[in-house]
């Protein structure tokens, strides 16, 4: 069956990439700077297995096959109408990949993952005059579907004993994130601080973590952006 096509979907290139086209929702979250900064950072193997968590257009998993041969790429979202999107991209740039529209919450896969990625929902607020009437646009920004003790939780049930996690969030959430992390039993093993370089304090985190009693945390050098 042939994946959908509709009036609504832009085809731009992926951030860095002029060879490598994506289609993208006009109504849905888009590529920004987050995706590509967390695409940048991501470390991926040869014949990783790879687990991408609110896949929307697929962005993420492009970025994880460019660096490793022969992985096997899967994407989970809760919106049906985004796979189908993420599978129109893997059929422009050539890639096989694996999509599943389930809730992260349940998703659950006995072989386990070598890398699982997740740019989440960032806002814990219950705030209504910061949310978006656009239901998928509101899922992708706040965690009130899928939160940090959810995604921590499916980390837990889907990574292999030696996987990795990769993820971007706000700086400012970081104690929420080191708690929820403790609780399922895993460590930070590589930290990287966004600035932007009209501000002072740091607007966003990178993560890479596994699960472990004992690890070092490696600090890198801090990412600057301008908007």
């Amino acid at each position: 069956k042939e994946v959908y096509l509709v009036e609504d979907l832009t085809l731009d290139y992926l951030p860095k990439h002029d060879n490598i086209k994506i289609y993208q929702s006009k109504n849905m979250f888009r590529i920004n700077t987050d995706t590509t900064l967390l695409g940048e950072f991501i470390v991926v193997r040869n014949n990783d297995r790879i687990l991408d968590i609110g896949t929307n257009n697929g962005a993420l998993l492009i970025y994880a096959s460019l660096q490793g041969r022969k992985c096997e790429l899967n994407g989970i979202d809760i919106n049906k109408e985004a796979l189908e999107i993420a599978k129109l991209n893997m059929k422009e740039n050539n890639l096989n990949a694996y999509f599943f529209n389930i809730d992260g919450k349940v998703f659950y896969d006995e072989k386990g993952f070598d890398v699982i990625i997740c740019n989440p929902p960032f806002f814990n607020t219950k705030d209504e005059r910061l949310k978006n009437d656009n239901s998928s646009i509101k899922n992708a920004r706040h965690e009130e579907e899928f939160s940090l003790k959810d995604m921590f939780l499916c980390f837990k049930r889907n990574l292999k004993d030696n996987g990795r996690f990769y993820i971007m969030h706000r700086s400012t959430r970081l104690n929420d994130i080191y708690k929820e992390m403790q609780n399922v039993g895993m460590r930070i093993t590589k930290l990287q601080m966004v600035y932007d370089k009209a501000k002072q304090d740091s607007i966003g985190v990178l993560i890479e973590g596994k699960r472990s009693k004992n690890c070092e945390c490696k600090v890198l050098e801090p990412k600057y952006i301008e908007r």
